[in-house]
């Protein structure tokens, strides 16, 4: 039977043409990550020995025929396709075609292999490679990546098996013995070349000396780049992506996986991924890109190199790109797979920290740190813990210990949980009385400075010891299972406080629940923005019976924050931060007695609340032309995005009997293509207009309610003097005076342990007088609860309705809002006057759909009111600030009036109160900043656009914005 495999859309591909390469260079002993090279002793009893023969051919060729188990020679390929990139990072893409099921084709040149006949060769299609930086130029349109496949034996389409992708280190050929351990294991296994190359077929691996790369490595036909001399950090710099190695490697073994996922015999949902060395780096940044992986095992090597001791941080110093595109932390902290890392104490290629943060950034994460363990590939084929952990994820095996409280400086305690049926059988205390940074450079021994210290079981399991020994600089706690599986706590850094003053004790627990105890304020997951220069109170429920919580910023043990937990809840403060720079985030680490919980992407910039009723509510989606297309196309081409712009939009909870802690739902979204259309309108570009002006994160929290009165949002609270009308709940009161607290309960109460630095409200067609009393009320109620002085911004309403000339509610309203404004301190409102529409009969929609200017204003107004770098530029609307009779005349002066005044739309209308009291028009003349008012006679009051729909044109300053609406007695 001869099946070849498709590419994810059904169609064969084709072979591309044979690329010869010319390999240079000598890549050292910790390159070859071979056990021979490192200095690892081993021959045919630890490769299994036996009698070796070629690697029968697989789809092509003479072939046996299928065994009736469906062996590995009898491939029944799935076409699959998953959802592919799971973390957006415009500097690093990977191509769809990676998660669809790739064209295989069989090697029959590569190395010998045992006899099981339970172990092959294939070459699968990857990338293209493109280099246009080298003569003659490389171009390969589909690369070949060579791969070593295992199947066990009790393998079928009936019995599927998980899987592990294995991923070499140094020079990245692959090693068909680790595919063998791992087949024993019940594991289908590919062991896949990252480097374009392959063993050569006459090399003898475990029993040869030690030659040069070249020797027993020969080209893959059309196979990708090489790491020569560990130059994949300068490729950043000076190759095109398409010719980058990690690029790649990381292509190769996202491209293994979904091979593995294809054949019919592997459970699909159970691929795990492991490597070491340069393997290890290729696992963790495939990890965090590549969500499908059920586990994953990076070991030495992994992401958050960057500012750690070991060697190979070295390449970054002519190329830090490097750092930012496959170094970034940041996908494989948002990752879910389950993850174990492992290191030396002292690998003189990748330091400990490094493992240690990664540690730290994972969501779900055990870390292994080994005294004495050796750089290489039959160290970790070796190391049985990493079979338990993958058995552990996909075969329901036993879980390995976890410490769910690590040893801090407060009270160097710890502790760790067994799974049920798992015992505790040993620990010790690994400490070295050198800090990390001097036991680098690599001249320094391996591991010689790092000792152990066994602790002892005493009453009620507390293992302890005396004391940490006076000298110690770092250390941390190592415990073996009754199944001989070791894992380690968090490296603990002696600071101001000696060792000799510090004990070692921590208590064995078993059968803690699984389910986690420390649930966090949806407020501070998924991307938030957290408010700059304030305290920010990081908060949230607890159902352990821990009493201390530690918050950490960036992994930073020096910026590690204590906090208290009681009555079920947690809460710990963070002193003010700067606003985060531009592609930049940070990480906060919550650290319980039997937890961690690590927060990632996290900005710190200015918070809005956005409040009000269905103005503010009004979404993207529904501004649109009179004709129903959508406004905003500039908008809409440029895709609506901005990573340091970010919404929460509140869920309605209204109704509530009682201040409520908790949020009924929320989510931080980022503004992109994908949600604008469900982003409130006004909100949305109020922050655009503050993200362009600050050049800080913005984060606004939508909390608004559409037909709400300005009472509703109000808490019922005896200390505040809300006269008993406004909180009169009987079934007789008038619609605006019933149901105090309905909005504030749900929609506000939840807000208030939040650090936020104001408030833009948009509220106020429905309300009748006393609005400046209740705003007032308002304001000054919700800065007691939130406990800060929060700016507020009052957008004024907009015109409507049919009485264009009289005064209405909406005209009465306009001057309450901004007598509440101007009351308080620290607020101020946005003119929108020459906005909305007129009521007719058929037109009865009280929305006016261009809200961008609405949200622009507000934002303006508040940039000239509460940033003093903008205080002295016009970014609001002229006001009356004075006037001076000049005979019959009355010439008013102007605030905020810029270069002058001037009129838009038509000839504006202006009356003015003669002497007998009647209103006549009168004529209005701009003269600069002033108005020249007269009507022949002798004016009492002047009035301008007060009313609910003003006609005729309007008056502006000469920076554009509106003059407001005023009815002023003239004495």
């Amino acid at each position: 039977m001869k099946t070849k495999m498709k590419n994810g859309k059904g169609r064969p591909t084709g072979k591309s043409g044979f690329v010869k390469f010319c390999l240079a260079g000598f890549l050292g002993c910790f390159m070859l990550f071979g056990a021979v090279a490192c200095g690892e002793s081993g021959g045919g009893d630890i490769a299994g020995g036996g009698e070796r023969r070629p690697i029968p051919p697989l789809g092509g060729g003479e072939q046996a025929a299928p065994e009736e188990d469906g062996s590995i020679f009898d491939f029944s390929a799935r076409d699959i396709k998953t959802d592919g990139q799971s973390y957006a990072n415009p500097n690093l893409t990977y191509p769809a075609s990676l998660w669809d099921a790739p064209r295989a084709e069989p090697d029959t040149t590569g190395n010998y292999v045992k006899s099981s006949g339970r172990i092959t060769a294939v070459n699968l299609d990857s990338i293209p490679y493109i280099d246009n930086t080298v003569a003659p130029a490389v171009n390969i349109p589909v690369t070949k990546v060579f791969a070593y496949i295992g199947k066990p034996e009790s393998a079928s389409v009936s019995d599927k098996v998980p899987g592990i992708v294995l991923i070499h280190g140094g020079d990245g050929s692959p090693w068909w013995e680790w595919v063998e351990k791992w087949v024993v294991k019940g594991y289908a296994a590919a062991a896949i070349s990252t480097n374009g190359m392959k063993p050569h077929p006459d090399y003898t691996r475990i029993t040869g000396g030690v030659d040069d790369v070249d020797r027993h490595l020969i080209p893959v036909e059309n196979g990708g780049p090489r790491n020569l001399n560990g130059a994949a950090w300068n490729q950043t710099k000076t190759k095109p992506q398409s010719a980058q190695f990690l690029y790649h490697a990381t292509s190769a073994a996202i491209v293994a996986g979904s091979y593995l996922k294809s054949l019919d015999f592997v459970d699909a949902d159970k691929i795990g991924i492991h490597g070491g060395s340069w393997g290890g780096v290729i696992t963790a940044i495939a990890t965090g890109y590549d969500s499908r992986f059920a586990f994953s095992i990076p070991v030495y090597g992994g992401v958050s190199l960057d500012g750690s001791y070991g060697g190979q941080t070295a390449g970054f110093d002519p190329a830090r790109e490097a750092a930012a595109v496959y170094d970034d932390p940041k996908p494989f902290s948002l990752s879910k797979t389950p993850t174990l890392m492992a290191n030396s104490t002292r690998d003189i290629h990748f330091s400990a920290d490094m493992t240690e943060r990664m540690y730290r950034d994972a969501q779900v994460g055990h870390m292994l740190l080994v005294k004495d363990y050796k750089h290489g590939v039959i160290t970790m084929w070796q190391t049985e813990e990493f079979y338990s952990f993958a058995d552990s994820i996909v075969k329901g095996g036993k879980k390995l210990a976890r410490f769910y409280k690590q040893p801090y400086s407060y009270d160097n305690s710890a502790r760790f949980a067994f799974d049920e049926g798992v015992s505790f059988k040993s620990a010790q205390l690994v400490y070295c009385e050198k800090t990390l940074p001097e036991l680098y450079p690599a001249s320094v021994p391996e591991c010689a400075d790092w000792k152990t210290a066994p602790l002892t079981v005493g009453a009620g399991n507390e293992i302890s010891a005396p004391s940490i020994p006076a000298a110690a600089k770092v250390y941390y706690y190592q415990i073996t299972d009754s199944l001989n599986r070791r894992v380690s706590s968090e490296l603990v850094y002696v600071g101001e406080t000696p060792a000799a003053s510090q004990t070692a004790s921590f208590t064995v627990e078993t059968g803690v629940p699984a389910s986690a105890a420390l649930v966090v304020s949806p407020l501070f997951t998924a991307k938030p923005v957290l408010q700059r220069g304030a305290v920010v109170t990081v908060y949230g429920k607890y159902t352990g019976t821990a009493d201390k919580i530690a918050a950490e910023l960036d992994g930073q043990s020096a910026q590690r924050y204590y906090g208290e937990i009681s009555g079920g809840e947690f809460r710990v403060n963070l002193p003010p931060q700067e606003a985060t720079p531009a592609g930049a985030s940070r990480t906060i680490t919550l650290y319980t007695p039997n937890e961690k919980r690590t927060l990632p992407d996290i900005k710190f910039g200015d918070v809005y609340i956005a409040s009000g009723q269905s103005n503010m509510e009004m979404r993207l989606s529904g501004c649109q032309n009179a004709d129903g297309s959508p406004l905003y196309p500039d908008e809409a081409a440029a895709g609506w995005s901005d990573e340091e712009l970010r919404f929460v939009t509140l869920a309605d909870n209204t109704g509530q009997s009682r201040p409520q802690e908790d949020l009924n739902a929320a989510s931080w979204q980022v503004a992109s293509h994908a949600n604008a259309g469900a982003l409130s309108a006004v909100a949305y570009f109020f922050g655009k207009r503050l993200r362009a002006e600050l050049n800080v994160p913005v984060g606004i929290i939508v909390s608004a309610k559409g037909n709400t009165t300005l009472a509703q949002w109000l808490a019922e609270d005896d200390t505040l003097p809300v006269p008993p009308r406004f909180i009169d709940k009987s079934v007789g009161a008038p619609a605006y005076h019933r149901n105090a607290a309905y909005c504030y309960n749900g929609m506000i109460s939840p807000l208030t342990r939040f650090a936020a630095t104001g408030v833009v409200w948009y509220q106020g067609e429905n309300q009748p007088d006393s609005y400046d009393m209740l705003l007032t009320l308002l304001i000054r109620s919700w800065r007691a609860k939130f406990d800060r002085n929060l700016s507020f911004t009052v957008v004024q309403l907009p015109g409507f309705d049919n009485a264009q000339t009289n005064e209405g509610n909406y005209a009465v309203s306009r001057a309450l809002q901004k007598k509440a404004a101007l009351a308080v301190g620290n607020a101020t409102y946005s003119v929108n006057i020459d906005l909305g529409r007129i009521y007719t009969p058929t037109l009865t929609n009280i929305h006016p759909s261009d809200k961008k200017p609405v949200g622009e204003r507000a934002a303006d107004a508040a940039l000239s009111a509460f940033y003093p770098a903008f205080a002295n530029r016009v970014l609001r609307g002229s006001a009356p600030s004075g006037y001076e009779r000049d005979g019959d005349d009355v010439l008013l002066e102007f605030s905020d009036s810029g270069y002058g005044l001037e009129t838009r739309g038509g000839e504006i209308t202006v009356q003015a109160q003669n002497e007998s009291g009647a209103w006549v028009k009168a004529s209005a003349v701009i003269a600069g900043k002033k108005l020249r008012v007269s009507i022949g006679g002798r004016i009492k009051a002047v009035k301008y656009a007060y009313c609910n729909f003003p006609s005729g044109g309007f008056l502006y300053n000469t920076e554009g914005y509106p003059a407001e609406g005023f009815n002023l007695a003239v004495v």
